[in-house]
């Protein structure tokens, strides 16, 4: 059996204030995990790379769009996004520059809340899938760094 990648998150960084933030999405409660946080991104279409899919996923989720800098986008890593489906799902990320331009403005039926959390405040009792996991190693490397 192949393994695919199916879907494609971007855990968008800033420094604001001297703080470090991350960029989460609150997912509307309908949906599955609902009520919970997690990196933007979702499924990519059959036509998309990965990181393309990414970008149209964290554009349609929160607003912000990276198509600009789409060059400072690295790739974190890849995971298991279900044992049943037998898929994987990758994690790309990017610090934008303080002064980026953005309206933060969420998804209608999708996402319920969009929003910069200070790095020390992440939600991990509050994380959708292994979110809070590739949060936490990101920050991790970055104090070690």
């Amino acid at each position: 059996m192949s393994k695919k990648i199916k879907t494609s998150d971007i855990l968008l960084l800033r420094i604001n204030e001297g703080k470090l933030q991350v960029l989460l999405s609150k997912r509307s409660p309908e949906s599955f995990e609902g009520n919970k946080w997690c990196i933007p991104g979702g499924h990519i279409d059959d036509d998309e790379t990965p990181l393309d899919g990414g970008i149209r996923e964290l554009k349609e989720e929160t607003n912000v769009d990276v198509s600009p800098i789409k060059s400072n986008l690295k790739m974190l890593g890849i995971h298991p996004t279900s044992n049943i489906r037998k898929s994987y799902g990758i994690t790309y990320t990017c610090a934008i520059p303080p002064n980026y331009p953005h309206t933060l403005k969420p998804q209608a039926g999708e996402i319920s809340e969009v929003k910069w959390f200070d790095a020390n405040k992440i939600p991990h009792d509050q994380m959708a899938f292994d979110h809070g996991d590739i949060v936490s190693d990101l920050i991790n490397k970055l104090k070690r760094a």
